[in-house]
């Protein structure tokens, strides 16, 4: 019976990680931003039933952030600033807070076997639609719906942290393999940005579970796996190092429009948008980009204003608190800090359709259970 349960509690926490990955091409099929809400109802009511079934207790630091999320969500539909999408990225919100909240409380080695299943899953979506599409960075644009090749990078990169801090609770180690499969993809991908952090997350491993010394060994033969990658890709000697500079944009650094969007959103910032939000399409440099800051908190503000600041503010400094009282957080800390930058670089994340990630790792360094 207690087998047959367990069996019953995989497949349904598996369900639901997979419809967070596959919900937004699902959500754009739709028609009007009003279909949002109702496409998240169904799991939201599934979470929140499940959370007062087994009677557990909400951390007093994910009621402080759903509190601050429903004044988001009342402020979106009130709001004449792309209203109905941002109310649904409020649901969406609360519903990645609780089910992260679930989640950490489900058995441990259920919960390694559901972040194993659902990065395995990505792995094979990504092999199957490579056979359909192709591997090369063109063809990569095809494999989300609407979405460009930076959200195949930031998708694997997000599900391998994920499998990382699970893995790091059953094992006190962090995985090796799967990291150097997550860089591989996100070197066909072509994004500097994921080609970086992926990176991170490998020499952190190594760090983690050997020593400085197996570090900077390791570290040269890390920077030859794009070469030899290349090489298997038959993409030629010759041009891999105007492929790794031309096609992954590193030859652009700091240039990046990125910056200029960042310095144009703060320079157009005063004290009335600064709380209620401001308008993108009266950005030029924004407005270019179909009103895509690609920033996830630059977009955030945009939306919901001083409570999405405040919302932020008291994520960052609970996280910062709480790691100089107990250093032994770290790996949570420096994977949560990785996946922040990702989202400083794309719109894609708090709130995104992988928030409830981003939370898990929010728990385990708020809550006791990090130790365990």
């Amino acid at each position: 019976m207690r087998y047959n349960n367990l069996t019953k509690k995989y497949l349904i926490l598996s369900f639901i990680v997979s419809f967070c990955i596959f919900t937004s091409p699902l959500a754009l099929l739709t028609k009007g931003h009003f279909y949002y809400l109702i496409v998240i109802f169904i799991p939201i009511a599934f979470v929140v039933i499940s959370l007062f079934y087994n009677k557990l207790k909400i951390h007093i630091s994910f009621l402080v952030l759903i509190i601050v999320v429903i004044g988001i969500i009342i402020y979106s539909l009130l709001s004449n600033v792309d209203n109905y999408r941002g109310a649904f990225y409020g649901v969406l919100a609360i519903f990645n807070l609780l089910m992260a909240h679930w989640l950490v409380n489900q058995p441990t080695f259920l919960l390694y076997k559901v972040s194993l299943a659902s990065l395995l899953f990505f792995y094979i979506f990504f092999i199957l639609s490579g056979i359909k599409y192709g591997f090369s960075p063109i063809d990569l644009e095809n494999f989300f719906l609407n979405s460009s090749r930076n959200m195949v990078s930031a998708s694997v990169l997000i599900l391998q942290i994920m499998y990382s801090v699970i893995y790091y609770r059953v094992n006190k180690k962090l995985p090796l393999l799967t990291p150097i499969i997550t860089l591989l993809i996100c070197i066909l991908a072509y994004g500097r940005s994921g080609i970086f952090l992926s990176s991170a997350v490998l020499l952190y491993s190594i760090y983690k579970n050997y020593s400085i010394v197996a570090l900077i060994k390791y570290s040269s033969i890390i920077l030859i796996i794009p070469i030899i990658s290349l090489n298997i890709l038959d993409i030629g000697i010759e041009s891999i190092f105007s492929a790794i500079v031309e096609k992954t944009n590193l030859s652009s650094g700091l240039k990046s429009s990125r910056k200029d969007m960042i310095y144009d959103y703060i320079k157009s910032m005063n004290l009335e948008s600064f709380i209620f939000g401001y308008d993108l399409s009266k950005i030029p440099s924004i407005a270019f980009y179909n009103n895509n800051p690609h920033n996830s908190y630059i977009l955030n503000h945009s939306r919901y204003g001083l409570l999405y600041f405040i919302f932020i503010l008291y994520l960052f400094f609970l996280v910062l608190y709480e790691w100089v009282k107990e250093p032994g957080k770290s790996v949570y800390v420096i994977l949560l800090l990785i996946l922040l930058i990702r989202a400083a670089i794309d719109s894609m994340a708090l709130f995104g359709f992988y928030d409830f990630v981003y939370f898990i790792l929010f728990y385990f360094i708020v809550s006791s259970k990090a130790n365990q």
